[in-house]
């Protein structure tokens, strides 16, 4: 791989395995639909969030409460 992919596991007992891919194993980034730089994602994360914490307040706790556990991330509450 160019570059770490983010649904590389990082066990040292699950290492070249992916978290996305149904068979596992990654077949390599330049044929891989999944990849994504570590870099990219964090930046892609930290662009949701910023749109998450412009929501009116009723949607970011409806949000909250289906995909987070009700915490909510992006006003600084870890996943």
């Amino acid at each position: 791989m160019n570059e770490k992919c983010f649904a590389m596991k990082k066990t040292p007992t699950r290492e070249g395995v992916c978290s996305c891919l149904e068979k596992r194993t990654c077949p390599g980034y330049m044929i891989c639909p999944f990849y994504k730089p570590v870099w990219v994602q964090e930046r892609d994360r930290r662009r949701k969030f910023e749109r998450l914490a412009t929501l009116p307040e009723a949607q970011q706790l409806y949000i909250a409460e289906k995909y987070y556990q009700g915490r909510m991330p992006w006003r600084g509450d870890e996943v």
